[in-house]
């Protein structure tokens, strides 16, 4: 899923703008997520931008901890 991957670029992204909110960082990060990752974040409503980054950790890696339950 490599939300790790895309958390990196959207932070050098977001380091080359001034004037925006937090708010309006934490909405597009997690627009940007894939799906099954960006449901699980919203599900738990993040307050902010840290919030939203580590409910996507959370949620990757438990996908992932499935798939490869799956897989034996």
């Amino acid at each position: 899923y490599c939300s790790h991957d895309y958390q990196i670029e959207f932070e050098k992204l977001a380091n080359h703008t001034e004037g925006l909110s937090d708010d309006f960082f934490k909405s597009c990060f997690v627009s940007g997520l894939k799906e099954p990752i960006r449901s699980k974040v919203k599900m738990f409503q993040p307050q902010n931008m840290m919030d939203a980054l580590g409910l996507a950790k959370l949620a990757e890696d438990k996908l992932s901890s499935q798939q490869h339950a799956l897989t034996f």
